[in-house]
């Protein structure tokens, strides 16, 4: 019984108390012990009492008709254990400061494989030169939950612009619909030449891949080649080039145009492919989303821009 009397009693320490000891013993003087820890001298004598009717022994010795202390036997053996006590303390203060400044420093991003990989690249490049200490966490793409503005573990969601909602929200890009040719001397040089009805007649190669766009072109009554159904953009694009027909695809996605082909802008018939990117409401102060959404609209920039409904100059590789 007298065991756990004892320990209950030692339960009873607090932080202050040691603290309190530590002073004193390095200041030899309460007035200064008490001035190092901002409380007044009363605060500083009231909390060593209570540390000592803990411990059940004498811890200082106040000699009298001076302002000098001095610790006892037993108020240097505790002092020991209150270096090592107070240290850990110190130690584990540090790595929660620590651990909140990584966590501060992940940026939690869905539909990131909803841009080119590239862009990818050139936007985590921008935000290691700007934020060394930011690291990007993938998370589930937000294609496969309909109808949601956002996503439940994402600090930023990339998603259509047609789904994301308009609050924190800022467009990356608006990928225009382009037609590629061979170059020939009768093909229109402006786009409003070329008709819903001479689109549908020329049955443009469309990388199958890209339902979105079928989707669009169905709308309007344009079915893709029924038989040359190639499995990227850059295919189609290497078909037109060698002369095979015509190709459908979105501005970013060609890679190599060349003096063997043409591009014509027809965003007066389908709409652009247009992405944002949302940022969650926990999120939106922290530096580090800021960089990274900052850095992913720079980079769709460089790459995008929605073009007039005409010839489009070819783009480099």
């Amino acid at each position: 019984m007298e065991a756990k009397d004892s320990a209950r009693r030692w339960q009873a320490i607090q932080v202050r108390h040691l603290e309190a000891l530590r002073a004193i013993a390095k200041e030899r003087s309460f007035h200064e012990a008490a001035f190092r820890l901002g409380y007044v001298q009363s605060a500083i004598s009231s909390q060593l009492a209570q540390l000592e009717a803990v411990a059940g022994v004498r811890l200082i010795d106040r000699a009298s008709g001076t302002a000098r202390v001095e610790l006892t036997a037993a108020g240097e053996l505790l002092l020991r254990h209150t270096d090592e006590i107070l240290a850990r303390l110190e130690a584990a203060q540090a790595d929660l400061d620590s651990l909140t400044a990584r966590h501060a420093n992940i940026v939690r991003v869905a539909g990131l494989d909803l841009l080119p990989p590239h862009w990818v690249a050139q936007s985590l490049t921008l935000v290691r030169d700007r934020c060394p200490l930011a690291r990007i966490h993938m998370v589930e793409s937000p294609r496969q939950r309909d109808g949601r503005t956002g996503h439940d573990d994402a600090d930023l969601t990339i998603l259509g612009v047609d789904v994301v909602a308009a609050e924190r929200t800022t467009l990356l890009y608006r990928d225009p619909p382009v037609l590629l040719a061979p170059r020939m001397p009768d093909l229109p040089k402006t786009s409003s030449l070329i008709t819903a009805d001479a689109l549908r007649r020329l049955q443009p190669i469309v990388p199958r891949s890209d339902q979105e766009l079928c989707d669009h072109l169905e709308a309007i009554g344009v079915k893709p080649h029924p038989a040359i159904k190639p499995g990227t953009a850059a295919t189609a694009e290497a078909m037109v080039s060698a002369g095979i027909g015509h190709a459908v695809a979105y501005q970013s996605q060609l890679s190599n145009s060349s003096a063997t082909t043409t591009v014509v802008g027809l965003g007066h018939l389908l709409p652009s492919h247009a992405l944002a990117v949302t940022t969650s409401e926990a999120a939106a102060d922290r530096p580090a989303v800021r960089t990274v959404k900052e850095a992913l609209r720079e980079t769709c920039a460089v790459h995008v821009a929605e073009p007039p409904d005409s010839e489009l100059p070819a783009r480099a590789a």
